[in-house]
């Protein structure tokens, strides 16, 4: 369930929470807890990833035993800076500096005084970090790091710019408490910190040249081993042990640095970072080569149904017609009519065929008085042309090749692979052809055919009169063009993510080179990812995506479809990956995103799912975030799922992650690690608009989606504009204007009638008009948003109020126990009586700051209003009065 916002914290995260809360209630506290409380400090440490060969270790240090990884492990900047050695057991023995250099010069030795030294400026102290800050931006997408550095030489500085400095290059940053409490509140252990962490361990691995089959996801499974309780994931029991929240760390590339020269002859320095999710900002997902040869648009294609003329023809055995086509009439007719002479020059140089015709004319002269040309006899209009984005393109990438590809094995296997389906259950009810792959097994290759699907509609063509060339009716036919092909997005992004990504072959050198062994530097979550549906959500536009649905008792689609994408186990919750998204839409945002020549991940995506949203009505709120826990590439739906299915949504009352923001409480001997509290508005330009016209109470005002904010302002009254109604509703009775569903009721009927979209393709399976799809568009939202807000006991449904603009922000002790869209409470002491009882908090942003005041942690987040029980209790602090065990 990555993508689900709202799930509570994991167990160990909240039992930190109420574990620092009521060691800093207790009246009488032990000596432990007094010296974690008093004297708690914060530690960093920073290690390069940088290796250099016997040239550059020379010329920084003037030996060349410093080649590959070991300058790097010299310069762990440490505590001032450590050098570590790898034990046989894979781990990590630290050499701390001390005392005063009484030896000649060297740059690298194990003093405090006189590490990194000349004769030219005396002993100087050896270099480390001074502070570190951690700041992430767009709800967690991209985490940047600024840690400020000191060195006290040329010497020192020149190591630093070389490990340090380098743009693009990696490094690891940690750090944490120093001592710290970790356990639950019944059974609290007091712990010093863990200096040998496992990331830093594989680092040095890396740096040893013995990585193995390691990757850079080594590294960030260690950091979120070591500061959770020492698992991947929640599930299952563990032998290891983590911080619990009191440890973090910072995988990333180094982005930018600035130096500044001091007077007293050292270096203030700072480095920017950046995590690796800055590459969906960034990376292209294919380059657009220029073709070869530009295809030629498609012709409208006629042959199906040629235009032909008949000469009416009599000779001594009889009379017949000749059929000629339409284009050769005017040369018919001329050699009939005009041309005297067989040996004429124009007639020479015609075709056999006319010179065949000249000659029955001369052979049978009594037929020239009988001569008639007359119409064909009635004929079908042309089909319109199908879409031509997937063959105009299909040579342009590998992108572009691959879903031609696709759209090509469907259009020339429906015929033999196809099965049958009649658009109703009527015997004589004409059929339709389908063809689906979505039993098969996915596969990432391009060879692979699975997930995919074609149907063969049924389209309308005039029929034209023979005779006067006038419309005598329409005839239904299969379509012979393709609009109507699709892949599901899971087995998109499994192609991208196996083709068209950036990828690791592993290090080449010389002799020793091996094969490359691809493995992408970032993946897709592609395990359940979920979004809000409603039974009567549909796809308005075809040409963009499809889902099955129920409309008015009536099911559609799922015999096409399959019915993976609602079986979930709610209504209210649906299978994203399992939608299947138009080839050709893919190809058009493919077209419409090419910057540069190249297309960028990010804005493909959001492109594509702002179709497929605005498709369904517009009441799903997708969207492309980065997990930095788990390297991953996750698309969201930011509207609150049925907790049928995302059950980690709701807990009881004990078990919620509960800050305490109102002090001590000796009664109940619970305390506050929470230093500042701060609630702030977060409206957009739209969303101000429309405030500024719904902010009253629903009861009042017709305008769509004000919900969340007027529920907010109920028992409020604006004295110069009390409500706020469209001219219909003014003009309505004020029964009718309290009965909103009534004002629906006609938009609902008409999507069932002929010439609406789901009379016309659902149920009719017929190719629908872009006037008809336009039509649908616009009704489809209108009934999606109507009905979402439609709640009752016999038709109970999860909130899709989404987000309050509100943003709070909570000042603590350094922690790291929260994970972006995890959702948390505070006390409501402290709240106006305005505020909702129930309201509850989305991580959307954790920043951290170490220095020598220690290690201090801010988390902003999102407010809703809590879809738990709402019943439950008023959220105040709990009794946490227990016998503390030393």
């Amino acid at each position: 369930m990555g993508n689900i916002i709202g799930n509570n914290p994991r167990k160990w995260a909240a039992n930190q929470v109420n574990l620092r809360q009521q060691l800093l209630g207790l009246q009488n506290r032990p000596a432990n807890v007094l010296a974690w409380q008093t004297n708690n400090t914060a530690w960093i440490r920073a290690i390069s990833a940088v290796k250099i060969d016997e040239e550059k270790s020379k010329e920084l240090t003037g030996s060349e035993s410093y080649v590959g990884g070991k300058l790097a492990k010299e310069y762990v900047l440490f505590n001032g800076t450590t050098s570590t050695e790898t034990t046989e057991d894979g781990n990590q023995t630290f050499t701390q500096k001390s005392g005063v250099l009484n030896q000649a010069y060297s740059s690298i030795n194990n003093n405090a005084y006189g590490f990194g030294s000349t004769s030219e400026r005396g002993l100087v102290p050896m270099p480390g970090v001074e502070s570190l800050d951690i700041t992430t931006y767009n709800r967690g997408s991209l985490r940047k790091a600024s840690f400020k550095l000191k060195a006290y030489s040329r010497e020192q500085f020149a190591i630093i710019d070389a490990l340090f400095m380098r743009p693009g290059y990696t490094l690891l940053l940690e750090w944490g408490h120093t001592t710290y409490f970790k356990g639950t509140p019944e059974n609290p252990q007091y712990t010093t910190a863990n200096f040998n962490t496992e990331a830093f361990n594989l680092l040095n691995k890396f740096l040893d040249g013995n990585s193995g089959d390691l990757t850079q996801d080594s590294i960030l499974k260690a950091i979120v081993k070591e500061r959770g309780d020492g698992r991947i994931v929640e599930e299952g029991n563990s032998t290891e042990s983590g911080s619990e929240g009191n440890y973090d760390g910072f995988y990333g590339k180094i982005t930018n640095f600035v130096w500044n020269y001091n007077s007293d002859g050292s270096y203030d320095i700072e480095v920017k970072a950046i995590s690796t999710g800055d590459i969906i900002e960034s990376l292209t997902i294919n380059r657009v080569e220029p073709p070869e040869n530009v295809p030629q648009k498609k012709q409208n294609n006629t042959s199906n149904n040629p235009t032909y003329y008949y000469f009416n023809l009599k000779d001594d055995k009889g009379s017949y017609t000749r059929r000629v086509p339409d284009s050769n009439k005017k040369q018919y007719r001329e050699y009939w009519n005009e041309i005297d002479d067989l040996s004429d020059g124009g007639f020479t140089s015609a075709t056999a065929t006319v010179r065949e015709f000249a000659k029955y004319r001369d052979e049978y002269p009594s037929t020239m008085n009988k001569f008639t040309l007359k119409r064909p006899a009635d004929s079908l209009s042309p089909e319109d042309e199908g879409p031509d984005v997937l063959l105009a393109n299909k040579d342009r990438t590998d992108f572009n090749g691959f879903l031609y590809k696709q759209y090509n094995w469907l259009k020339t296997n429906i015929s033999k692979l196809g099965t049958e389906l009649k658009t109703t259950n009527n015997s004589s009810s004409p059929t339709i052809k389908v063809l689906s792959t979505l039993d098969q097994e996915s596969d990432p290759s391009e060879g692979s055919n699975a997930d995919l699907i074609m149907i063969q509609p049924l389209v309308t063509r005039d029929l034209i009169d023979g005779s006067s060339g006038e419309v005598k009716g329409q005839v239904t036919r299969l379509s012979q063009n393709a609009p109507f092909q699709y892949i599901t997005l899971r087995r998109l992004l499994d192609y991208i993510e196996g083709n068209l990504l950036v990828y690791n072959g592993g290090e080449q050198t010389g002799e020793t080179e091996k094969p490359n062994d691809p493995q992408p530097i970032i993946t897709f979550d592609d395990t359940e990812i979920y979004c809000y549906t409603q039974p009567e959500q549909f796809s308005a536009d075809p040409n963009v995506c499809i889902i099955p649905f129920t409309f008015e008792g009536v099911t559609y689609f799922e015999e096409v479809i399959g019915p993976e994408f609602r079986d979930t186990g709610s209504p209210f919750v649906g299978n994203l990956l399992d939608i299947p998204v138009n080839l050709h839409y893919i190809g058009s945002t493919l077209k419409q995103c090419t910057q540069n020549n190249a297309v960028p991940l990010l804005r493909f995506l959001e492109q594509l799912l702002y179709g497929i949203q605005e498709s369904l009505g517009s009441i799903n709120k997708f969207s492309v975030t980065y997990d930095h826990d788990n390297n991953q590439i996750i698309i969201r739906d930011d509207v609150p799922l049925d907790p049928k299915v995302a059950t980690k949504t709701i807990v009881p009352v004990e078990d919620r992650t509960l800050f305490n923001v109102n002090g001590w409480k000796p009664t109940q001997q619970n305390g506050s690690f929470v230093t500042n509290v701060g609630i702030s508005t977060t409206l957009s330009n739209q969303f101000a608009t429309m405030i500024s016209i719904g902010a009253q109470s629903r009861s009042e005002s017709d305008v769509a989606n004000s919900t969340s904010f007027s529920r907010w302002n109920v028992g409020l009254i604006d004295s110069v504009t009390p409500s706020k109604l469209s001219k219909k509703a003014i003009q309505q009775s004020k029964s009718e204007s309290k009965d909103p569903i009534g004002t629906f009721i006609k938009t609902r009927e008409s999507l069932l009638k002929n010439g609406n979209i789901i009379k016309d393709f659902y149920t009719n399976k017929k190719s629908p008009s872009g006037e008809v799809i336009s039509t649908a568009r616009s009704q489809n939202a209108a009934v999606q948003q109507f009905t979402a807000q439609i709640n009752s006991p016999e038709s109970p449904k999860p909130s899709t109020q989404g987000f309050i603009p509100f943003s709070m922000n909570l000042d603590m002790d350094g922690f790291s126990g929260l994970r972006i869209y995890e959702k948390f409470y505070i006390t409501t002491e402290i709240l106006p009586k305005s505020y909702p009882d129930t309201l509850s908090f989305l991580c959307k942003g954790i920043n951290h700051s170490i220095n020598t005041s220690g290690w201090k942690t801010k988390i902003d987040s999102l407010t809703i209003t809590s879809v738990d029980d709402p019943k439950s209790p008023v959220l105040t602090t709990p009794n946490n009065t227990i016998n503390f065990n030393q």
